[in-house]
């Protein structure tokens, strides 16, 4: 593989093998990381500057008797948790409202971002029991990528700039570059082809083995996780603000452009329609042959995954903090907003869909539990923000990890089962293997870590 160093302006220079590590590490590692950490300032400092501004107008709110929620968008209703727990509902008032107790979970394996083609992040076997670690493998560094896991056990997650293979028992199989860091999560085909794109402006297609296949080059960086449809087809949103959808080959059936980047990753309907999220504040749901069905517009930035019931209702969060539920036909069915901290706070937590239909979002520090009819269950309050997506197992227990690092495991009904701090700004979610083994790839600890209870692992 040749291998190439950025020079100062901008162009790509070859550099020598014996050179490489400290050119290329210099070349796709500084300068984005760089960008990555200054998107996250300039946010950072929004909420501090503005924090004082909005507990001003909290006090001002309170003083005035408080305000009127009313609705937003028509018939749209906007729930809002209170201070106290007249928001929650029974369990026996959400069975006579007539809403189904419950729905299909998803399969033992997780193949993809989201668990599989619809991003319900529910696998059909229990998790871990307990905290206990059976392995952690150092990394050279921890993005944003979530693991998956194939057929054979093998899990695989990208770290700075590489693709990593490693076997059930925590040791490396193999390693993949790409020319950029990797923030999305890997894709396995049923043929074991693994699909991961890079800032690097490309989706690599790779073998089982680790030796490249193909890569397709978009305009922009590739954020947004890959999913595989039925027929083999790759859908994947880049930073030129188009969906794409490539053949198995990797030759482009077809692209559809929104209003801006699309760093979400695409999860596909029971009838096989594409939804995904785009920074035009938009969900675009579109047909197997690339033409639009419909859109629904939300009130900011949609980078966070939709997730799709079995009845076609499509879940998905907007950084306007609202989790919407939208009918197959692209009419919003109910709306509940997030609390947060303050106004300018956003949520980035992709939800979850559990055996009995609970959609699972994560809050500023809170994890809500949302009955299908968008009414609160339970929410539990964390250490930090969740910025990562929750896991579902069959049971219902919930498994979620906070950007300060911890990761907590709840029981159905909100109790918490346990908690294993992973450390650092966790950016990656947990997932659930065929058999019963949770993997987090922690982003302090730059590593990936196996837990599970005795009996399960290899």
């Amino acid at each position: 593989m040749v291998k190439y160093a950025l020079q100062l302006d901008n162009s790509l220079a070859q550099v020598p093998a014996e050179a490489m590590p400290c050119y290329y590490i210099y070349a796709v590692g500084f300068r984005e990381h760089l960008e990555t950490v200054m998107y996250y300032v300039r946010r950072f400092y929004i909420l501090v500057l503005l924090a004082c501004v909005g507990s001003l107008a909290s006090i001002a709110i309170a003083a005035a008797g408080g305000v009127n929620q009313g609705s937003q968008g028509g018939d749209i209703e906007i729930r809002v948790l209170g201070e106290t727990s007249n928001d929650a509902v029974s369990a026996n008032e959400f069975v006579e409202e007539g809403i189904p107790e419950r729905s299909p979970p998803g399969s033992a394996g997780w193949t993809m971002f989201g668990q599989d083609a619809t991003h319900c992040r529910c696998v059909g076997i229990q998790g871990p029991s307990s905290n206990s670690v059976f392995w952690t493998l150092p990394l050279e560094g921890v993005t944003g990528s979530t693991p998956a896991i194939g057929a054979d056990g093998t899990i695989y997650l990208g770290a700075l700039n590489k693709l990593h293979a490693v076997h059930p028992d925590g040791t490396l199989a193999w390693s993949y570059e790409t020319r950029g860091l990797i923030y999305s999560s890997p894709a396995i085909a049923a043929d074991g082809t693994l699909y991961v794109g890079s800032k690097d402006f490309r989706l690599h297609a790779v073998n089982a083995d680790g030796t490249p296949k193909w890569t397709f080059t978009t305009e922009g960086a590739i954020w947004s996780s890959p999913v595989v449809g039925s027929d083999g087809t790759v859908y994947v949103g880049s930073d030129d603000d188009c969906l794409y959808a490539l053949r198995p080959d990797g030759t482009l059936s077809w692209k559809y452009a929104t209003g801006s980047s699309v760093r979400s990753s695409p999860a596909i309907a029971p009838d096989g329609t594409v939804v995904v999220g785009s920074q035009d504040h938009k969900l675009h749901a579109i047909n197997p042959d690339g033409s639009l069905k419909w859109v629904f517009r939300s009130g900011d930035d949609v980078d966070s995954s939709p997730a799709v019931a079995a009845d076609g209702t499509v879940y998905f969060v907007s950084e306007d903090q609202v989790l919407y539920a939208v009918n197959p036909q692209g009419m919003a069915k109910w709306t509940y907003k997030i609390p947060v901290f303050t106004y300018y706070d956003f949520v980035d937590s992709s939800p979850a869909i559990g055996p009995d239909g609970t959609v699972y979002v994560g809050g500023y520090n809170e994890l809500f539990a949302i009955y299908p009819n968008g009414t609160l269950r339970w929410n539990y309050t964390a250490d930090g923000w969740q910025f990562t997506s929750p896991t579902v197992d069959a049971a219902g227990n919930v498994y979620a990890a906070c950007v300060g690092g911890t990761l907590y495991a709840l029981k159905a009904d909100g109790g918490l089962r346990w908690k294993y701090t992973v450390g650092g700004l966790q950016h990656t979610s947990p997932v659930i293997g065929a058999d019963g083994m949770l993997y987090i790839a922690g982003f302090g600890e730059k590593s990936l870590f196996a837990i599970g209870a005795a009996g399960q692992g290899p």
